[in-house]
């Protein structure tokens, strides 16, 4: 029987797993429990058993994942299990490390030694996924044993997770592709001064979309022909002035005065910061207006 963890009351999921833990005590079965840590600087883990003993507590390379830690932690619970008497059940509040266990096309290193080693303890180790923050006590000792291990001076330990490393490396990349963004001098760093990649809404159609994305980028007919002509720069052949920009056009030029007048926003070119529904609609409403569009 599975519940909705969202209207599901925590009794009911404490109660249920009380219930199995009799059952698994009646055949001869403890419990330990796993849990994990993880802030801007350090990611942790933490094993308790049942009798609020801390077995193994550390810190893993901050660029390590919440998976990889929790993934780890259960490595950790096997390994002591190993060189211990009886039989266990380890308690992860992991979902998904539980899923990647069983599925045996992840070919993780770390999660294909946790499966290995519980094929060959099968008789000697399991694993148990519980809800986290129900109230459970192990579980609860072992969230506050990991947050206090991200504190705590600990041991590194090393993990090789390819998806980590990857994830490092992209996140590395954006910070300093970021950084370099903000020294670069043109138009498009003012509309998009946080480098983030245009997300547009499916509420808008393909020709507004189109609009609008020539627009934010600056690159349009009426502001370029002369470039593929090879011809001196013009100013506004609109309106005879010196500059000739998508600024100028939304936002200066005489000949829209008429229809910048209906809109609330005074500088319309500020509306291609945000590419969401109404400034979409909006621009696209502005060019139309303006009987632009085969010049856009």
């Amino acid at each position: 029987m599975t519940w909705n963890k969202a209207s599901t009351n925590y009794e009911v999921y404490k109660q249920e797993f009380m219930q199995r833990k009799t059952d698994l005590y009646s055949e001869g079965w403890k419990f330990i429990y796993t849990d994990v840590s993880k802030n801007p600087h350090n990611t942790a883990y933490a094993v308790v058993s049942e009798n609020s003993e801390i077995i193994k507590y550390g810190l893993l390379l901050s660029p390590s994942s919440v998976f990889t830690a929790e993934a780890y932690a259960i490595t950790e619970a096997i390994q002591w299990i190993t060189s211990s008497k009886g039989k266990y059940v380890i308690c992860t509040d992991s979902l998904a490390t539980v899923t990647a266990i069983r599925n045996t096309s992840n070919s993780s290193p770390l999660i294909s030694e946790i499966r290995d080693k519980l094929i060959d303890s099968r008789n000697k180790i399991k694993v148990m996924c519980i809800p986290g923050h129900c109230g459970i006590p192990g579980n609860e000792l072992a969230d506050k044993e990991a947050k206090n291990a991200t504190l705590s001076p600990c041991i590194y330990v090393r993990t090789n997770e390819s998806n980590d490393i990857l994830r490092f490396v992209v996140n590395f990349s954006k910070l300093k592709a970021k950084a370099e963004w903000y020294t670069y001098d043109n138009r498009y760093r003012l509309v998009n001064p946080e480098l983030r990649k245009a997300v547009y809404p499916s509420t808008c159609s393909i020709p507004e979309i189109k609009i609008f994305t020539r627009l934010r980028l600056g690159h349009t007919i009426l502001t370029h022909q002369h470039i593929l002509d090879r011809n001196i720069t013009p100013g506004c052949r609109l309106c005879n002035g010196p500059t000739n920009s998508v600024e100028h056009i939304l936002n200066i030029c005489p000949t829209f005065r008429h229809i910048r007048r209906d809109y609330v926003e005074s500088s319309p070119s500020k509306l291609l910061k945000e590419p969401s529904t109404a400034n979409i609609k909006e621009i696209y409403n502005f060019i139309s207006r303006a009987k632009l569009k085969h010049l856009i």
